[in-house]
């Protein structure tokens, strides 16, 4: 049984619009996982740093999360 090009050509066209609706869908949500913490960012206020008050020191910090967790442990990266 001999395939004709024209035929050829149509199971191509159609297997390569089946994996571009999948590449799109694959990169589309990539990009928003990507991008997820830049849109909660933006749609939610209380995220964005304001600038206002006192800067506290790192130890000021570390000491506020041991007392508020005695049992926890501080890890650094």
């Amino acid at each position: 049984m001999k395939l004709s090009k024209k035929i050829l050509f149509q199971v191509h066209s159609w297997i390569g619009i089946k994996l571009s609706i999948l590449f799109f869908i694959v990169c589309f949500s990539g990009t928003l996982a990507t991008l997820s913490n830049e849109m909660d960012w933006l749609y939610y206020p209380g995220l964005r740093a304001s600038g206002e008050g006192e800067r506290k020191s790192y130890n000021e910090l570390a000491r506020a999360v041991q007392n508020a967790y005695p049992n926890g442990e501080l890890t650094y990266c």
